[in-house]
């Protein structure tokens, strides 16, 4: 696993069992800052996200979930999928490292590292990362955007890599499990798939941004797809107003989100 700014050597938090004979430095005294004890990060956000990228259109809906959760410093455990390197070079012209994304480009905020610290990347194939045990405490996981082939996964307790696994674990653990799915047109299996991973526990949010604030801008639309996300986290945010149906405003005029918005637009 890898921290939001191992580039500049952080280091890896969690210590495996098989890396034991990492901690006799600390035994003895000597300052070794690449290790943290797993204790001292947990008390840094005790219920972090889990955040999964898989290989569907929408990047960008998935690149505004991470800066709301960075800006308000929610520890999150990321996730890509290598199908999901592919739609990144796509969508956001990013050529990541699977081994070791660049975390501050993913998530747009180039020279700034220390605004991604909170991010903690897993491999897809780290099946021994925390976040595939159920005893590793989380507040729930989003896939966004999530793949048919993922939501086929979930929805039928498959677990071949760690994303479709912490799924699984956060279904059994009963904790909020979102799934963002963007196909379209959607087959017969598809739907079965979504009402499956329903009736399991999780919440489907298909990337179907709604029209009645009156975007202006495609800003606006990703906005109100991750405002609907972070609504049913239950984590406050101020992307959208609240919709008024018996208002004076002028129709097309009034507000689109909250003053307190990093964006410009």
């Amino acid at each position: 696993m890898v921290r939001g700014n191992s580039r500049q050597g952080t280091g890896n938090p969690f210590i495996p069992v098989r890396c034991l004979l990492f901690l006799i430095p600390l035994s003895l005294g000597i300052d070794t800052p690449c290790i943290r004890p797993y204790s001292d990060v947990m008390k840094e956000n005790p219920e972090g996200l889990i955040v999964a990228l898989t290989g569907a259109s929408g990047m960008p809906y998935a690149r505004r979930l991470l800066q709301i959760l960075c800006e308000k410093g929610m520890q999150v455990h990321l996730s890509i999928s290598e199908a999901a390197f592919l739609v990144i070079r796509e969508e956001l012209g990013l050529g990541l490292d699977i081994e070791n994304p660049d975390l501050e480009a993913l998530v747009g905020w180039q020279g700034h590292s220390h605004r991604v610290r909170s991010i903690w990347y897993h491999r897809v194939t780290q099946l021994d990362a925390p976040i595939a045990s159920g005893s590793f405490p989380t507040r729930g996981m989003v896939i966004i955007p999530c793949s048919m082939n993922t939501l086929g996964a979930v929805a039928n307790g498959l677990a071949s890599n760690l994303i479709q696994r912490a799924a699984s674990v956060t279904l059994k653990e009963n904790r909020r499990l979102i799934l963002v799915p963007r196909e379209t047109p959607m087959n017969a299996i598809n739907l079965e798939n979504m009402l499956k991973a329903a009736r399991a526990g999780a919440q489907l949010i298909p990337a179907m941004p709604g029209f009645y604030h009156h975007p202006k801008t495609v800003e606006d639309l990703v906005d109100f797809m991750v405002a609907r996300m972070l609504d049913s986290l239950q984590i406050g945010h101020d992307l959208l107003v609240p919709y008024e149906p018996h208002t004076n405003e002028v129709r097309g005029e009034g507000p689109i989100r909250g003053q307190g918005s990093s964006r410009n637009l």
